[in-house]
């Protein structure tokens, strides 16, 4: 399933299943559903804007169907051994009038907005949220935008926040310095800002 794979660059930023959910290799089927769950929150068409509707559907379905590859133990099997997608078919799956909300609802409880702020507010300043933080610096080699995409919950009006976390990581040596970080040219910051 090429189509998949190339989606998956197009809107992630990576052919690799497993970077698209933020999880490693060696990720349990319970590690899986639940990033899963937390990147579908943001990605959520609900949880958008008019004009990014038509983004965060296709990141919603990308989602929902590597999550349906990651979670089922044989297509997973495949992709771990050879990198590729079992079934050319499974193209039109993508492309077909799955209800891929109602798929995302047959897994979880249905989630109210309170429920996301609560999640959003507990999320903040968690060990989980260094991790993100981390592993999208590293991914995207200090790149800030990728990592605005990549650790659910980011806002322009918080960026000296991430920025000193991702210092003191730097700091503490648990990343590398990456220039694309350390010498950000004030124009793509400023432009982050207007979004």
């Amino acid at each position: 399933m090429k189509g998949l794979l190339q989606l998956c660059e197009k809107y992630y930023k990576t052919k690799d299943l497993y970077e698209v959910l933020n999880v490693d290799k060696t990720a349990t089927p319970e590690q899986i559903r639940k990033a899963f769950y937390k990147l579908s929150l943001v990605v959520h068409p609900d949880r958008v804007t008019e004009e990014d509707k038509e983004v965060a559907t296709e990141k919603f379905k990308i989602l929902g169907l590597v999550h349906s590859i990651l979670s089922d133990v044989e297509k997973r099997k495949v992709y771990d051994q050879t990198g590729t997608l079992e079934d050319e078919d499974d193209e039109a799956i993508f492309k077909s009038d799955i209800d891929w909300t109602m798929y995302w609802k047959s897994l979880y409880k249905d989630v109210t907005e309170e429920d996301i702020i609560n999640y959003e507010t507990k999320y903040k300043g968690s060990a989980e949220e260094i991790n993100d933080f981390k592993r999208a610096y590293v991914q995207g080699e200090g790149d800030m935008d990728l990592i605005f995409e990549l650790v659910p919950f980011t806002h322009p009006s918080e960026e000296d926040r991430y920025r000193q976390i991702i210092q003191d990581l730097i700091d503490k040596e648990e990343v590398p310095a990456f220039d694309k970080f350390l010498n950000e040219a004030k124009s793509k910051r400023n432009r982050r800002k207007v979004r």
